[in-house]
């Protein structure tokens, strides 16, 4: 039986995990078998999916870096060795430049696949020094796979490797969400990210989304506010500053995309790729926020603006700076919009035939 791997990045957010296991469940069903590994976060992320883990690793500190595993301590030798000895068709990787490029050396390169961010590749909000050591190790193999919002699909050589732009890959569970009904009295708030690894503003600015989303719905009595950070620390952090309302809940363990999106008339979140892909292919109406203090801040403001600008009023931008009383204002107006259903098309089949190709060459 044809093997396939993954090793994601399982920090601050679980969107690297999610894109990846989307795509080794689109392997499974096509009968390959398949497994991965990933940490923290991540790792939690894989037993919910039912993945294999590749490894059973307890992990230390000195494993872990800011950018992800550090290629020259136990966790990662093991990791190496494992692929060594089953010989998979292909391996997956995504946010791990350091361990990448050492795999490279050490493993068919043809074989390693990069699964990316478009901010992975090309960010004016970073130095060109940084910009050139994710070039050089993201692409180290000779194929990578960049999915984002408002891409079509396209291949450039950068660095001698075939980077294979497409759309947004999406979790499983968010296909298989048939309609939302936006008539309800329910708004939702998505945080994203976490306390694990991120920077002060970053951990900060989450924390001032959950609590001005609090002090939105103790004005806005006639709705129910839900909120998911996946973080205890951030909603501890919340529900000690300031008094929460009786229509306000925040929720910090796992709750399934079915649960969080039902009845979801209006969702608040951060601008990250795959939640505004998510809203975008359910039709629901959105107020986004960019990220503080970090170098995703760009990133994210680039997906708000091309998300007002291709999605015809379905989404807004949400400004942490702006009165309560203004945001009251406009989330009011986007209740009384109507809005017409223009599915997003996913990218995962055009990831699935491009790995197949590049298996079968």
């Amino acid at each position: 039986m044809k093997k396939i791997y993954g090793i994601f990045r399982g920090f601050p957010g679980l969107g690297r995990v999610s894109s990846g296991i989307a795509l080794l469940k689109e392997f499974q069903n096509l009968g390959y078998e398949i497994a991965a590994v990933s940490y923290l976060q991540g790792t939690e992320a894989l037993y919910r999916q039912d993945v294999p883990l590749l490894l059973d690793y307890n992990i230390e500190q000195c494993d872990i870096t800011s950018i992800g595993i550090n290629p020259i301590t136990g966790f990662a030798t093991k990791i190496i060795e494992k692929i060594l000895e089953d010989q998979p068709s292909a391996i997956i990787m995504d946010g791990e430049p350091l361990l990448q490029s050492t795999l490279c050396d050490m493993y068919p390169k043809e074989k390693v696949i990069a699964l990316l961010n478009p901010s992975d590749l090309q960010n004016d909000s970073l130095p060109k020094s940084t910009i050139c050591f994710y070039h050089k190790n993201y692409l180290a193999g000779k194929n990578a796979i960049v999915h984002g919002v408002g891409i079509g699909n396209e291949v450039l050589k950068i660095r001698e490797c075939n980077v294979h732009y497409i759309p947004t890959i999406l979790r499983q569970e968010i296909l298989e969400i048939a309609y939302v009904e936006n008539k309800s009295n329910r708004i939702i708030g998505i945080l994203g990210g976490g306390s694990v690894n991120s920077s002060d503003k970053f951990l900060s600015s989450t924390i001032e989304m959950g609590k001005k989303i609090a002090f939105i719905a103790k004005k806005m009595e006639a709705y129910f506010f839900d909120v998911y950070c996946n973080d205890s620390f951030i909603k501890h952090e919340i529900e000690k500053s300031v008094v929460l309302p009786s229509n306000f809940r925040i929720t910090s363990s796992y709750r399934a995309p079915t649960e969080m999106y039902k009845d979801a008339r209006i969702v608040i979140a951060r601008a990250g790729r795959n939640v505004v892909s998510e809203l975008l292919y359910l039709n629901i109406a959105g107020f986004l926020i960019a990220t503080n203090g970090d170098y995703r801040s760009k990133e994210q403001e680039k997906n708000i603006d091309m998300m007002i600008s291709v999605s015809n009023h379905l989404f807004d931008k949400f400004d942490l700076l702006d009165h309560d009383d203004v945001l009251i204002a406009k989330i009011d107006e986007k209740l009384k919009q109507q809005f017409i259903d223009r599915r997003f098309i996913p990218g995962n089949n055009y990831a699935v035939k491009i790995i197949r190709e590049i298996m079968e060459g």
